[in-house]
């Protein structure tokens, strides 16, 4: 049995939100983005994921950090002044 899938890519826009919402309803699973960037410029990929696969809210887990700049975690967290901890 899966327990989870990792999709990640290179670059913006080649299709990793895309794939996640396919991923999420094939296999009828949950999604969770634990870092979303870019939120001053959309409104963050687990609604286009949400919007897509068609699944109930109640599949869709809230990113442990929510940040502004459309960069990578790694420097929109810097950028912000905030420490990217997912480990509880």
């Amino acid at each position: 049995m899966i327990k989870g899938v990792f999709v990640t890519g290179t670059d913006t826009a080649i299709g990793k939100t895309v794939v996640s919402a396919w991923l999420v309803r094939a296999l009828d699973g949950d999604y969770w983005k634990p870092v979303q960037t870019g939120l001053a410029e959309d409104t963050g990929d687990s609604a286009t994921v949400r919007a897509l696969s068609a699944l109930p809210d109640d599949r869709f887990h809230a990113p442990v950090h929510e940040l502004q700049a459309a960069l990578s975690p790694q420097e929109a967290a810097r950028r912000e002044g905030v420490e990217i901890v997912l480990d509880g």
